[in-house]
């Protein structure tokens, strides 16, 4: 449950830094996947002249695919995330009640239940 309240809990900056990532690797004007995209290209004409540089292109080329795996990921990520301000509060209710009670009884609950 602390995990869940800490991901709601700071859900508009993780939404803000996921945004900033994908915009950076999949965005507009200049972002990674556009770039390496460019040179994927540049390098395929280069091993249609030269078959030394064949493992060069298909070696960026993966890690064009493996970009590409990744913004799709990402975007499936941010669609994830949902921002309930009623799960929210329940949540820091049943935490507060949670903390309330092992400051009453102990840390833990292994604490209660040892024979003395």
């Amino acid at each position: 449950m602390k995990r869940k309240y800490q991901k709601v809990s700071h859900a508009k900056e993780i939404l803000s830094d996921c945004a900033a990532v994908h915009e950076v690797t999949a965005g507009q004007n200049g972002c990674v996947g556009d770039l390496i995209g460019s040179a994927v290209q540049r390098l395929y004409t280069v091993s249609n002249l030269d078959a030394e540089a064949r493992g060069l292109t298909e070696q960026l080329q993966t890690i064009d695919s493996l970009l590409n795996d990744f913004n799709r990921e990402l975007s499936s990520y941010i669609d994830s995330m949902e921002f309930d301000g009623e799960q929210f509060a329940e949540i820091e209710e049943r935490l507060n009640l949670i903390n309330h009670l092992k400051a009453k009884y102990g840390d833990s609950i292994e604490k209660n239940t040892e024979i003395s």
